[in-house]
């Protein structure tokens, strides 16, 4: 396509000046304004005479004119192309719209090539897919939170029926311990996810409910250090896994206490991209030969916390003797957990 490129003002008569549907301006090779309809005018707050002799960018969001400017370029580089895009125009008085642009040389008799952009205000089409996109994300997370509330009635329907077989069988009451805390524990979880918007489950919950479970069935009291840190959350897919892991370190620092002993701390700490789970207990025994990565001398307990920690790195595991208390920390990092605002 042969172009010969002006800025001077032609005697447009094309149809689309004349449209009602859509807005139109002709463009000179450099992106000025030689003239626009009524309708564009119209929907941007100006009159035909104030965008005339203006360059296009003055149409645009602030943020959009690279984009609009590179666009340009482009069909001046190639001409025989046209370009689509989504953009932002802003009205005279500061309100936005979302357009959809449509521009390519066009050629006026002989004479001259101009640049035709046709305009397309989807503003309220987009306005109400937003709506709708939220109305759906809104009976999702209600549907969510309805599952996750009968998940937890049933676990702890079961929890309830284990417990009712440890009172008639007090002989088994010892084997069925373990399950019913860790069943509670899981339904306490989804407690958790059955009231809160967008699966959301933070850090701090998990560790106060680990603790008030502690607490019913421990015969050592239990004291916790947990600020109130929104800011971390935990992976929607691992909850489970943090809630039985925290479970099982508090179950086992109140085993290994002595009764009636000094507390069980439980402490949460925030430290640069990483969170801390520390639980201490008062511990006069042997010295004990634990192996993490091995197995070696761990208990039925420690055994299932191996077991469930992930093998990429988010969650470390660390036990240890320091004067006369053991202290596990559970050190977690992205992506297991992440810190929002």
């Amino acid at each position: 396509m042969s172009c010969n490129h002006t800025s001077s003002r032609p005697p447009f008569d094309w149809p689309c000046l004349h449209c009602e549907v859509s807005g139109a301006a002709i463009l000179s090779s450099q992106g000025t304004i030689l003239a626009v309809n009524e309708h564009l005018a119209r929907i941007l707050g100006y009159t035909v005479g104030e965008l005339e002799g203006k360059p296009f960018e003055i149409l645009c969001h602030p943020d959009e004119t690279l984009a609009v400017r590179e666009r340009l370029d482009h069909l001046n580089r190639d001409p025989d192309r046209s370009v689509n895009w989504e953009s932002c125009f802003q009205t005279c008085d500061g309100g936005e719209l979302n357009v959809l642009i449509s521009a390519g040389y066009k050629t006026l008799g002989s004479q001259a090539s101009y640049v035709l952009a046709i305009v397309q205000d989807f503003t309220e089409t987009k306005r109400k897919n937003r709506q709708a996109l939220e109305r759906e994300r809104q009976q999702r997370d209600l549907l969510i939170r309805e599952i996750h509330h009968r998940i937890k009635n049933n676990l702890q329907g079961i929890a309830g029926l284990l417990h009712n077989q440890a009172l008639q069988h007090p002989e088994a009451a010892e084997i069925l311990e373990a399950p019913i805390r860790q069943i509670n524990s899981i339904a306490l979880t989804y407690g958790l996810r059955s009231r809160t918007d967008r699966d959301r489950v933070f850090l701090c919950d998990l560790t106060r409910i680990a603790v008030r479970a502690g607490n019913k069935s421990s015969h050592t009291p239990l004291a916790m250090d947990i600020p109130y840190y929104q800011s971390i959350e935990v992976d929607e897919n691992e909850a489970v896994m943090i809630a039985l892991v925290l479970n099982e370190l508090i179950c086992n620092a109140v085993k290994h206490s002595e009764p009636c002993a000094s507390q069980v701390q439980v402490a949460l700490k925030k430290e640069p991209g990483q969170a801390k789970v520390i639980i201490s207990n008062p511990y006069e025994g042997p010295p004990l030969d634990l192996n993490l990565e091995t197995g070696q001398g761990l208990g039925t307990g420690l055994q299932l916390i191996r077991s469930l920690l992930p093998h990429d790195g988010s969650a470390r595991l660390t036990v240890h003797q320091e004067n006369r208390e053991m202290i596990a920390e559970l050190i977690l990092n992205p992506p297991l957990i992440q810190f929002v605002n």
